[in-house]
């Protein structure tokens, strides 16, 4: 047990990524791609597993409870919820008055997108955020911990990406993975300021919304500029964030 605690994060994270594309081979072996969206649940799954070996019931409890019913300031919700929603926005309306275009939504439809996107929202961060952050954050600088997860988030959607579902289409992997970090990023601050996995479910879902609405990925607009514009203005948060936040940047032993 001692060994399976030390690397207890380093297993969530292999079983997170093997769960993974088990729902991935399941969806191509058996023809039904909807099989597919399990694997969104598979964070989750690995840190339920993981838990309940290493720190049992109690640590269950603190898992799937304890991150819901902390404290923290309304502020961090109204981040988390508009952030990315917003820097979508501008980047949108700036492809519309350089290219021309007309702003339009891509959809109007509510469900089954609303599912679907709390869905991901909820299965993933309790996983990435409120299992592996805390755990990382004991040992790295919260910006490593970010980096570690977002690295290993954009490794998880790879089996997906293959059979071209859980990644934007017509979007270069490496450009993806830059997002994913950033926000991985942003999301590594929020919990770390809030200690609940709220403000991560609140800001994963608000992006995924701002994805499937509003005109900015280049399987809707046929150019790829809109959404590498969305993601230079994400990394300018980020690093202001992070340059205003220099506890984020320093071990845990020495921001004390």
């Amino acid at each position: 047990m001692p060994f399976f605690r030390r690397f207890e994060v380093w297993i969530f994270f292999a079983l997170a990524i093997a769960l993974s594309t088990t729902a991935v081979a399941l969806s191509v072996s058996t023809g039904n791609g909807a099989l597919s969206i399990l694997a969104v649940l598979s964070p989750l799954l690995a840190a339920v597993v993981v838990t309940a070996i290493s720190r049992g019931w109690r640590g269950l409890h603190d898992l799937l409870i304890g991150h819901l019913v902390r404290r923290f300031s309304w502020k961090w919700v109204v981040a988390a919820s508009v952030l990315v929603p917003a820097i979508a926005l501008i980047s949108a309306l700036t492809d519309t008055i350089v290219s021309g275009r007309s702003f339009a939504l891509v959809t109007t439809s509510i469900l089954p997108y609303a599912i679907v996107i709390w869905v991901i929202a909820i299965g993933e961060e309790f996983g990435w955020r409120a299992y592996a952050m805390p755990r990382l954050n004991r040992h790295y600088p919260v910006a490593i911990s970010g980096l570690i997860v977002g690295v290993v988030w954009a490794v998880w959607h790879v089996p997906a990406a293959m059979i071209g579902t859980g990644v934007p289409q017509q979007m270069p992997f490496v450009l993806f993975t830059v997002w994913v970090i950033l926000g991985a990023l942003l999301m590594g601050w929020m919990y770390t300021r809030t200690q609940s996995v709220i403000p991560a479910i609140l800001f994963h879902a608000s992006a995924n919304a701002a994805f499937i609405y509003l005109p900015l990925l280049p399987e809707h607009l046929g150019v790829l500029w809109p959404f590498i514009l969305f993601a230079t203005l994400i990394g300018a948060i980020v690093v202001v964030v992070y340059a205003r936040n220099r506890d984020l940047l320093v071990p845990p032993e020495q921001s004390i």
